[in-house]
Formats: C-alpha cells, sequence, structure tokens
C-alpha cells in the first residue's frame, strides 16, 4: 500500500448532500480556501516553468554548440518541460476538486487550463512585428478577485509583494522577466488604447462630415430650377446619406472590438504573479516615508 496514494475522503470527495449529511459544510469551507490558494500556486508554478523553459530555449539557441553540449541542454529543457506539465496536472487535479466543492466552471480566475495553453510570448528576447496581435493565455492575466475586504485587500497586496520582490533593505527588487513583461504588457495596453481613441474619433468625424455634404447637396438642389442640375444634387445628397449610413453601421459592427479594447480601459494590468500596480505604489510611498525621515522633513512642510 502507497501511503501517497491513499484516499483521503475529504468533503470535495463527496456531494453536496452527502457533505450536509455528514455535517462536513464548515470542513468543507476550509478546503475551498485551501484548494484555492493551492490553485493559484500551481498557476505560479506553470508560469515560472514556461519562463525558464522559453529562456534556456533562447540561452541555448545562442551559447550551446556540439554534438554533447546539445544532448546535455535539450535534457535540462525536457526537465523544463516536465515541470510545466506537471504544475499544470496538479492544477487541474486542485480545479476538479474546487468545482466539487461548489466553483463555479466559468469563474475567471480559475478557468480550465489545456495542454496547447502551456505557453508564452518570449520576453528574454526583444520583441517580434506581431508579437501584440498574440493573446498570452488567460492564466498570465489573472488580477485580484473582486468584492475583496479591506484585510483581504491588505492580505492580496503583501502577498504580491513577496511573490515578485526580492527584499534587500533597503531596496525592493522585483524579477526581471516580470518586469519586462509587464511593461511590454502596458505598453502594447497604451498603443490599444490610442487607437481606440483614434478609431473613434475618425468614425465620428467622417459621418459628420457625411451628413453636411449630405445637407450641402440638398441646400444647393433646392436652389436650383434646372432639372438636371436638381437630379444631380439630389443624387449627390443621396450618395452622401448612404456614406453615413455606412459609419454608422461600422460604428455598430466595431463595438465588439469595442468593448474588448474596454477591458484593458477599466482594469490595470494585474498579475497573480507580479501585483506590480499595487506593489510598486507601496514601495514609493515606504520610499518617501523613509526619505522624509531620514532628511527630518515633515510631510506638512512638503504640502507647503
Amino acid at each position: 500500500m502507497n501511503p501517497e496514494k491513499e484516499r483521503l475522503n475529504l468533503p470535495s470527495s463527496f456531494n453536496q448532500a452527502f457533505r450536509s449529511q455528514l455535517g462536513l459544510d464548515e470542513l468543507a469551507k476550509v478546503e475551498y480556501a485551501l484548494r484555492e490558494g493551492r490553485a493559484h500556486d500551481a498557476l505560479e508554478d506553470v508560469r515560472l516553468a514556461i519562463q525558464a523553459y522559453n529562456y534556456n530555449v533562447g540561452f541555448k539557441k545562442l551559447n550551446v554548440h556540439g554534438q554533447g553540449p546539445n544532448t546535455r541542454a535539450q535534457k535540462i529543457l525536457k526537465d523544463f518541460n516536465t515541470q510545466k506539465i506537471d504544475a499544470a496536472d496538479k492544477y487541474r487535479r486542485t480545479r476538479i476538486a474546487l468545482l466539487n466543492l461548489g466553483l463555479a466552471p466559468e469563474d475567471p480566475a480559475l478557468q480550465d487550463l489545456r495542454r496547447d495553453q502551456l505557453w508564452a510570448k518570449d520576453t528574454s528576447t526583444a520583441a517580434k512585428l506581431g508579437d501584440t496581435k498574440k493573446e498570452d493565455p488567460w492564466f498570465w492575466t489573472i488580477g485580484r478577485r473582486s468584492g475583496l475586504s479591506q484585510d483581504e485587500l491588505q492580505e492580496w497586496a503583501i502577498e504580491s509583494m513577496s511573490s515578485i520582490w526580492i527584499v534587500t533593505f533597503p531596496r525592493l527588487i522585483f524579477s526581471p522577466v516580470d518586469k519586462v513583461k509587464y511593461f511590454r504588457d502596458r505598453a502594447a495596453r497604451d498603443r490599444a488604447r490610442e487607437e481606440k481613441e483614434i478609431l473613434e474619433e475618425e468614425l465620428r468625424r467622417t459621418t459628420k462630415f457625411h451628413q453636411v455634404m449630405q445637407q450641402t447637396w440638398l441646400t444647393l438642389g433646392n436652389l436650383r430650377s434646372s432639372p438636371g442640375a436638381l437630379a444631380y444634387a439630389f443624387k449627390q445628397a443621396s450618395m452622401f446619406k448612404r456614406f453615413a449610413q455606412d459609419s454608422e453601421r461600422y460604428k455598430r459592427e466595431m463595438k465588439f472590438l469595442g468593448e474588448k479594447y474596454n477591458q484593458w480601459y477599466e482594469f490595470p494590468i494585474l498579475y497573480s504573479i507580479c501585483g506590480i500596480h499595487v506593489t510598486f505604489t507601496r514601495y514609493l510611498s515606504f520610499r518617501n516615508s523613509s526619505d522624509d525621515e531620514s532628511s527630518g522633513t515633515d510631510s506638512s512642510d512638503l504640502d507647503e
């Protein structure tokens, strides 16, 4: 008998009716909280293995030459790939238990993890043309859960800090890989935001131009007595009316794309692996307060 494979009969092993019958409802809540943390830890392991694999693939291409070194390097890459798959399997097992405990199948923070999603854009090399058109899998853009209390929000910020920052008092340094990914994605978000604003303004001006030209040709037609001039003016007015209607139709067709861009507008880029937005703000506050104490300057003096 292998004790590691022994069935423990935890609350997640039973359905809701059996848990209530056995009086395991409170224990199920405890297991849910533990399983949820384990699921995020597993996703962290997946991300770390993917980043390590990407970096070592690039390192191998640039620095490893010869049959013997390439064979050994290939074994290392195989080990990283195995770690990635094992972490993904651990996440799937944990998610199945969470589903048994009541997790919604459509939960955006803990989605189904497919094998073809175990990848990421390589941040150890320069960005290539078309990279921003490829969207990383969902687990790279998980932020904090909504509806957190102040205590839970504070705990989340501290945990995010500890997961990405290496504390070397009085300085805080975070992983260069996460830093590059964060700033690249932020730049992509800003470009998408700018493009959305440009397209919306161009469509607004185009629609307005066609409406003005339609009204202009109608006015010119009413001032002409010649049947030919009148017909031509109304023909032009009809054409610009159609153009204006087409512009309005394009605006409706772009609504879906606009909603996708709005996701970049409404939410800051927050990763469960790196709460840089919150953490960096906390670091700046910490650094400024430390500078004030060391210089003996009171904050009220700065306000004046």
